[in-house]
């Protein structure tokens, strides 16, 4: 479960999704073959069950690509849990540094490839049509493409901000049945 937290490769993030949709908008059989956000997923389902709004409505997946505000660009972004963090610091701090398991990732695809961003300087670009196995980094093959999605991540972060901090304990975590059954799950020591 740790690495949910703190990948955003593929075997991660792209997962398949089956919708049955009774009002039809989207036929039995239905594909849709361009990288999806979830919040597209959201609009989708909404509107299938009757209950979206007219602006939710026009993302739904039903509607043509074409009716994508993103012009099919995606983002992500995964922000590793202090806990996690804390327990892998304790356990090994320098492969948890080495491979910035303490930093925040995000990754953009557009079009032909996904460009994930650990931290402010690891960059890792990928073919999202030839290797989505991720492979084969060709951050240093193409660097005007990690360049012009790099602004893609920039704008993105500049719109929705930082991830909010949370607080550093939970109310309610030094209750003693709430620490025995974190600790009988091994999410703390």
């Amino acid at each position: 479960l740790v690495g949910h937290s703190l990948s955003l490769y593929n075997e991660l993030v792209r997962v398949p999704l089956i919708i049955r949709d009774p009002s039809n908008d989207l036929p039995r059989g239905t594909t849709v073959d361009h990288f999806v956000s979830t919040r597209r997923i959201f609009q989708t389902a909404l509107t299938a069950a009757r209950l979206a709004d007219e602006t939710e409505e026009v993302l739904t997946l039903a509607q043509s690509s074409t009716s994508d505000l993103d012009g099919g660009t995606v983002f992500s972004e995964g922000v590793p849990p202090r806990n996690v963090v804390k327990m892998l610091h304790q356990r090994r701090p320098q492969e948890t540094e080495e491979l910035g398991c303490d930093q925040t990732r995000r990754a953009v695809w557009s079009k032909t490839h996904k460009l994930i961003q650990t931290g402010e300087h690891r960059l890792e670009l990928y073919s999202a049509l030839d290797d989505p196995n991720e492979h084969l980094n060709l951050r240093d093959i193409l660097p005007e493409r990690v360049e012009a999605l790099q602004e893609y991540l920039h704008t993105f972060v500049s719109h929705a901000g930082e991830p909010l901090s949370t607080r550093e304990q939970a109310e309610g975590y030094d209750d003693p049945e709430v620490l025995r059954r974190l600790r009988d799950l091994g999410y703390i020591e």
